[in-house]
C-alpha cells in the first residue's frame, strides 16, 4: 500500500521570517538608491569627458607643425550623438534604479524590481551582486505573498 504524497505548500511566515524579509527588502531598497545615486554620478563625469575630447578636437590646428594628429571628418558629432547615447542609457539606468528601490520600499511592482534586477546583472560587478541579491530576495514565497497582501490591501 502507497502512502499519498504530501502537496508541498510553503509554510505560512511566522514573525521572524516577516521580520527578515522586511528587513531584506529595506536593505536592498538602500542599495537600489545608492547604485542609482551612483549612475547619476557619471552624468557630470561624461560631460566633463566631452568638453576635454572637444577642446582637444578645437585646438590640434595649435599643435607643432606634422604632430598634430589626423582626425577624420565628422568625428566630433559622431562622437556628441554617442556620448548622448551613453547619457541616456546612464540616465535611464540610475531612474531604474531609484525607481526599484522606491517600489522595494513600498513592496509594490515586484515584476518591475525583477525586470531591474536583471538588467543591473550586467552591471559588474556591484550591479551583479545586487541584482542577484534582489532576485533571490523576491522570489522567496514568503515575500511575494507579503507583496500580494499589500497589493490587494485597499488604499
Amino acid at each position: 500500500m502507497s502512502m499519498p504524497v504530501p502537496i508541498l505548500e510553503s509554510p505560512t511566515p511566522n514573525a521572524e521570517q516577516s521580520w527578515r524579509d522586511d528587513e531584506h527588502l529595506r536593505l536592498l531598497s538602500i542599495f537600489h538608491f545608492v547604485i542609482g545615486g551612483l549612475a547619476l554620478l557619471i552624468l557630470p563625469l561624461l560631460a566633463m569627458h566631452f568638453v576635454f575630447f572637444t577642446t582637444v578636437i578645437a585646438n590640434a590646428n595649435a599643435w607643432p607643425q606634422g604632430h598634430a594628429p589626423p582626425i577624420p571628418q565628422g568625428m566630433v558629432g559622431m562622437m556628441l550623438v554617442m556620448y548622448v547615447v551613453i547619457g541616456l542609457m546612464t540616465l535611464a539606468i540610475a531612474g531604474a534604479n531609484i525607481l526599484s528601490g522606491w517600489f522595494l520600499r513600498q513592496k509594490t511592482h515586484r515584476v518591475f524590481s525583477l525586470v531591474v534586477a536583471g538588467l543591473d546583472c550586467l552591471q559588474v560587478p556591484y550591479g551583479t551582486v545586487l541584482g542577484v541579491f534582489t532576485i533571490l530576495v523576491l522570489t522567496r514565497p514568503s515575500v511575494q505573498r507579503m507583496y500580494e497582501s499589500v497589493e490587494h490591501t485597499p488604499h
